[in-house]
């Protein structure tokens, strides 16, 4: 196996969980805990779809070579158009500090899954 793989695979898994350890701490009651702690479940699933959606293999490629492309400029366009008040707000010294943490979390946690299964699916399949 591939040490650099391996030290990649552990780097990712460690900030996963710290993400999902800063969620449940940011969290000033227990709903507020567990929705951020769903933010970043979400954000990892959301992010394994993208994984899978960006490395098809070769059977899969002419499924996912329309629905792959509109779904992700869709989504990505969507983000970025949620994002830019949340971090103008936090700029200028105003409220959100909270959506943006949970947008941040999201974040983390959407990478974190999407290069695991790229990374995954692209140079480690051939090592299985």
């Amino acid at each position: 196996m591939n040490s650099k793989l391996i030290i990649g695979y552990a780097l990712g898994t460690f900030a996963f969980l710290y993400a999902t350890y800063a969620a449940h701490t940011f969290g000033t009651n227990e709903e507020e805990s567990a929705f951020n702690v769903l933010l970043c479940v979400a954000g990892g699933l959301f992010g394994w779809i993208t994984g899978i959606l960006l490395t098809p293999r070769d059977d899969e490629k002419k499924d996912f070579s329309k629905i792959g492309g509109a779904l992700f400029t869709f989504v990505t366009g969507f983000l970025l158009a949620k994002l830019e008040p949340l971090f103008d707000a936090e700029l200028n010294g105003e409220e959100p500090s909270t959506m943006l943490t949970a947008a941040l979390l999201f974040v983390v946690c959407f990478g974190v899954g999407a290069l695991f299964v790229f990374v995954g699916r692209k140079y480690w399949q051939d090592e299985i």
